[in-house]
């Protein structure tokens, strides 16, 4: 242990990883180099800072790049005899913490003993966790009054952009694809129920006038009684006559044809893809039109035909068509506010229109109380009819901007939730890029996994998760171990953040080289460069690791990942020559240690994530750096009889 300043950040360009830089660094890491095992080792600033543990003063030593110093050594007692907070002694909170289930977050299990998926054993119950307590409804805002305005026009009636008034008729036309046959229907059901209100009242009217003649004329007149002594059949026309709306038969044939064309052109409509679905809504308006318009001159025309009787049928079947006809629109089609409008447009238009000229032509042949009777209960008619618009309109103008309103919500809902989407997606992938340039995309595939079992509540143990771990055995590797010759003197007379500017681009000419020579950069440790071949990029030879496996005593070298690796070597001594360290203005000359072999890679410990390299080979790799000669490359014989065609120089054995 060591304590004074020190700079942090982040060097080169891959397998990024957070480090520290300076004297302070160089010195704790001498520390350990000189400690002694099962104790302590510190300076004098640590005692300075610590006074009161037991420390033991050393003689001084000689700590390379330091000179002489006074070290300090704790001496730790057995973990039987050493007491932990709350007086219980180390040993046992050991023991109660190993009885625990631990769960290691970098294995992966993909199936159990018998062969089965964990995940599919846990049930849905297990995974979801909805606790108790308050319900987990949260009401939704609707769309406030300023934002409606923003996107709407025409006092909130139709949508300012014409995709967006589209996209909304498109959908409360298939909203109410199905209730537009029910309205169609009823409307046949209303006329089937007319000519029945005609029938019941001329049998009834008939037979009344056959047993009862005073009682006919009183009621009915005398070309009633004279019409029931007849012996003829029931017609058309004499039930037709008896109605509440008088249709010929003509008329009758029209309408019925015009209804089959209307479902069939709907039908049509919503089952071709490529038709815009809010013809619907435009082909059901234009049906109720031309039904209102047909009915209404048919009743005007049979009006005028009937003066001489003194009949006032036609001003009854003018508001019998119109009031069916506008309610059945009103809830029996999902035509906008500007839809429903047009309609009572035309209906007024032609109920005025009609009207006034049948009502003049009846007093002008007719001037009997019936003709002027008629004629006045058509105007109050027109006060009726008014009142009966104005209510359908307000309400059809308020679900109209309901509807809207609820359709802008969710539009803007959807908007939200794909700009959450794209944010989040873009998020991911710079993450996963992160995470690609800290560890392998195998690795970071196996934790994603990991992650994802977890999220669905799967639980593991140590023993089942190393059944499929992320861990794997490689052959063939080759390894490379890089130091920079005289850095602890160096950092010692240069300023710690000159120390991480001068190894950032040192390590940046490093990682470009990387990928020119197929070669994966595993970490930097201080001014160590640590690569590889053979584990991530090269000639791969992989086999998972179970943790009863043994490391199995033959190997595959591979002379490609050989080739390759002292090919990068051999560019980072050239490279290295032409960085200067800063302030001593003197090249960056390297120790380069190489050895091919086999290797475990896998990631230790639970917080700040590290792709290691472990085994014997890695070992050598390393001891051939630290006895390696400055600006050579020192090799193993593997190497060497892998890559005969260089001009190797044999080392004597000390």
């Amino acid at each position: 242990i060591h304590t004074g300043p020190c700079m942090s950040g982040i060097v080169g360009t891959k397998s990024l990883r957070f480090c520290l830089f300076g004297d302070t660094m160089n010195t704790a890491a001498r520390m350990e180099q000189k400690g002694t095992a099962a104790c302590v080792h510190t300076t004098q600033d640590v005692v300075d800072l610590v006074p009161g543990e037991r420390w033991e003063k050393l003689a001084k030593m000689e700590v390379k790049g330091k000179g002489s110093m006074q070290t300090y050594l704790l001496r730790l007692p057995s973990m039987a005899d050493e007491e932990f907070e709350g007086g219980d002694n180390i040993a046992s909170v050991v023991a109660s913490v190993s009885k625990r289930e631990y769960e290691n977050p970098f294995f992966l299990q993909s199936k159990g003993d018998d062969g089965s998926d964990p995940l599919e054993e846990v049930s849905s119950a297990e995974r979801l966790d909805v606790g108790s307590g308050p319900s987990l409804y949260q009401d939704i805002q609707p769309v406030s009054d300023a934002v409606y305005a923003e996107h709407t026009k025409w006092f909130g009636l139709c949508f300012k952009k014409l995709h967006i008034e589209r996209a909304f008729l498109d959908g409360q036309a298939r909203q109410g694809k199905i209730i537009v046959f029910v309205g169609y229907g009823l409307y046949v059901l209303l006329m089937l129920s007319n000519y029945l209100k005609g029938y019941v009242e001329y049998y009834y009217q008939t037979k009344w006038c056959r047993t009862s003649e005073d009682l006919c004329l009183f009621l009915f007149g005398p070309a009633s009684y004279e019409a029931a002594q007849s012996d003829g059949k029931v017609t058309y026309d004499m039930v037709a006559s008896y109605a509440v709306y008088n249709m010929n038969e003509y008329l009758s044939f029209a309408v019925l044809i015009l209804l089959v064309l209307a479902c069939v052109v709907h039908v049509v409509i919503h089952r071709v893809a490529a038709i815009e679905k809010w013809w619907a809504t435009v082909v059901v308006a234009a049906v109720y039109t031309l039904l209102l318009t047909g009915m209404l001159i048919s009743a005007a025309a049979y009006g005028r035909l009937r003066v001489e009787s003194g009949s006032g049928q036609w001003v009854t079947s003018i508001g019998f068509v119109i009031i069916n006809i506008s309610t059945l629109m009103s809830f029996f089609t999902d035509a906008p506010f500007l839809g429903h409008f047009l309609w009572w447009f035309v209906a007024t238009a032609l109920y005025y229109g009609l009207g006034v000229t049948t009502i003049g032509a009846t007093v002008r042949i007719d001037e009997s109380y019936n003709a002027i009777r008629n004629g006045a209960n058509a105007v109050s008619g027109c006060v009726l009819l008014t009142m009966y618009s104005i209510i359908l309109l307000f309400g059809s103008c308020l679900r109209d901007k309901s509807n809207r309103k609820q359709f802008l919500q969710r539009v803007l809902m959807v908007k939200q939730q794909n700009q959450i989407i794209r944010e989040k997606s873009r998020n991911e992938r710079m993450q996963r890029h992160f995470l690609e340039n800290i560890l392998p995309a195998n690795v970071v595939e196996k934790l994603q996994r990991r992650q994802l079992r977890k999220q669905r509540g799967l639980r593991m143990t140590l023993k089942k998760s190393f059944k499929s771990s992320i861990s794997q055995r490689h052959f063939g590797v080759g390894m490379l171990y890089a130091d920079l010759v005289g850095f602890t003197s160096f950092c010692k007379q240069v300023d710690p953040f000159s120390v991480m500017v001068f190894l950032n681009d040192l390590f940046e000419v490093f990682d470009g080289l990387c990928d020119d020579f197929n070669v994966y950069k595993v970490e930097t440790v201080g001014d160590c460069y640590v690569a590889t071949v053979g584990v991530v990029t090269g000639e791969q030879t992989v086999q998972d690791v179970s943790i009863t496996d043994s490391m199995p005593k033959t190997s595959t070298a591979s002379r490609t990942n050989a080739k390759d690796l002292v090919s990068f070597a051999k560019a980072m001594v050239r490279g290295s020559r032409q960085v200067k360290k800063p302030v001593l203005d003197t090249p960056a000359l390297l120790r380069v240690g190489l050895h091919t072999g086999s290797c475990i890679s896998g990631i230790i410990g639970t917080r700040n994530f590290k792709f290691s390299l472990l085994g014997d080979d890695v070992t050598i790799a390393a001891a051939m750096e630290k006895t390696g000669v400055p600006d050579c490359i020192h090799a193993s014989e593997d190497i060497v009889k892998l890559v005969p065609e260089e001009r190797w120089e044999k080392c004597k054995v000390h």
